[in-house]
C-alpha cells in the first residue's frame, strides 16, 4: 500500500515540474541557443528519450523515419521541447497501446517533424481551439504544453499544422526553418 502512495506521489511531483516548466517556458523563452547539429541525431536522441517512456505507459511502439541527412542550424533545445511534448501527447492519446511514427521530411526551407499516433483522434472543433490556455482533453491536462509549443514555433517562423481522423489518430506537422 505504501509503494501505491509513493508512486501517486512521484506521478504528482513530475506532473507539477511539467507545469512549472511550461509557465517557465512562457515568461522567459530560449531565443539565442541556435546551434548546427546533424539532423539524424538530433532525432535519433528524441526517439530515444520518448522510447522508454512509450514502453513504461502503454503498449506503444515507437517508428522513426529519416530517408536523408544534412547539418541543420536550429534553436536544439525549443526544438526538442516542442517535439517531446507532441510526442508525450501522442502517447497518452493511446491509452490501449498503439504505433507512434516520427517522420522528418525536407519541404524547401523547412524541415518537417510529423508525429503520428493511432489514438483517438481529434474532431475539427477540438483541432481549432488547440494551442489556447487552459484548453485540453487531457483529465488532468493544463493545455498550456501546446501552447507553448505554438508559441515556440511561431517565433521561429514556422508552423505547426494538425492532421487528424476520429477513432483514427492524430499527425502534427512542425514545420521548423533550418538555416
Amino acid at each position: 500500500e505504501e509503494l501505491s502512495y509513493i508512486k501517486l506521489m512521484v506521478d504528482e511531483i513530475n506532473r507539477a515540474e511539467g507545469i512549472i516548466n511550461d509557465y517557465l517556458s512562457l515568461a522567459k523563452p530560449d531565443l539565442g541557443s541556435k546551434e548546427y547539429v546533424m539532423l539524424s541525431e538530433f532525432s535519433a536522441h528524441i526517439v530515444d528519450l520518448m522510447n522508454g517512456y512509450a514502453l513504461m505507459v502503454s503498449n506503444i511502439h515507437l517508428h522513426f523515419e529519416l530517408d536523408f541527412d544534412l547539418e541543420i542550424y536550429i534553436n536544439t533545445n525549443e526544438v526538442k521541447q516542442v517535439l517531446i511534448n507532441i510526442m508525450k501527447n501522442g502517447i497518452e492519446a493511446m491509452k490501449d497501446g498503439g504505433e507512434l511514427t516520427l517522420s522528418i521530411q525536407k519541404e524547401g526551407e523547412y524541415i518537417v517533424f510529423s508525429v503520428s499516433d493511432t489514438g483517438n483522434g481529434m474532431s475539427e472543433e477540438q483541432i481549432k481551439r488547440l494551442g489556447t490556455a487552459f484548453y485540453s482533453l487531457k483529465d488532468k491536462g493544463t493545455g498550456i504544453g501546446l501552447m507553448v509549443c505554438y508559441q515556440v514555433i511561431e517565433r521561429m517562423k514556422g508552423k505547426i499544422e494538425v492532421e487528424s481522423d476520429k477513432n483514427k489518430g492524430t499527425t502534427f506537422k512542425v514545420y521548423v526553418p533550418f538555416s
